[in-house]
């Protein structure tokens, strides 16, 4: 019950900040509402809000604007939630056995986990012939890094109460992941290899 209040209080915190309203629409998935302010063009919104401020043509597209470059004060956009840019999510060391280095990108030094240990985003992890470590989301989803692998955790972010993306980055090696529920239409967690993509979709 904590939990499901904690992650209620999240979603009306997030969406506070951005100043956006959050709607849930059955055939699309969930979006959010943007009202255009004075001054405000279609690419400076996706700008101020969006991962990936290109896909502005696809909320013109998903909003019908017969031109995109002409939008008024008032007027709501529609944008997809997985679009949004997110919080990071950290991840908690629960297995840790042999050699095992985590990079840590915000003080540029590689450090041995131990057990509770918190890995960031960006963080790089690499194991030896006898290493083991698994990390832990609070959503439940593990990634369990076997010996002689290099594996980056590239995303790992929350967006509203329930959106979470992964992508990580396997460089060699191999990693077992585990999932529980993830939502939505397109990939929520990704692997990407030198060779292939794998992804988990809702």
């Amino acid at each position: 019950m904590k939990s499901r209040m904690a992650c209620r209080y999240l979603f009306l915190f997030l969406f506070a900040c951005y100043g956006i309203t959050p709607r849930v629409n059955a055939a699309e998935g969930q979006t959010v509402a943007i009202s255009v302010q004075k001054g405000d063009t279609l690419s400076a919104i996706c700008e101020r809000y969006l991962e990936s401020p290109g896909l502005w043509r696809k909320i013109a597209s998903l909003n019908r604007l017969t031109n995109p470059h002409h939008i008024f004060p008032g007027q709501e956009i529609v944008v997809p939630i997985e679009y949004l840019k997110g919080l990071p999510m950290e991840g908690t060391v629960t297995f840790v056995k042999g050699e095992v280095g985590i990079f840590i990108r915000a003080s540029e030094e590689w450090k041995t986990p131990v057990l509770n240990s918190k890995i960031s985003q960006g963080s790089r992890i690499r194991t030896g012939e006898d290493g083991t470590v698994e990390i832990t989301f609070g959503d439940g989803v593990s990634v369990l890094v076997r010996s002689n692998t290099c594996l980056e955790i590239a995303t790992a972010q929350q967006k509203g109460a329930r959106y979470r993306a992964y992508r990580l980055f396997l460089d060699f090696g191999k990693a077992v992941s585990r999932l529980r529920q993830i939502t939505g239409q397109d990939a929520r967690f990704e692997i990407d290899t030198p060779s292939a993509v794998a992804a988990a979709r809702g």
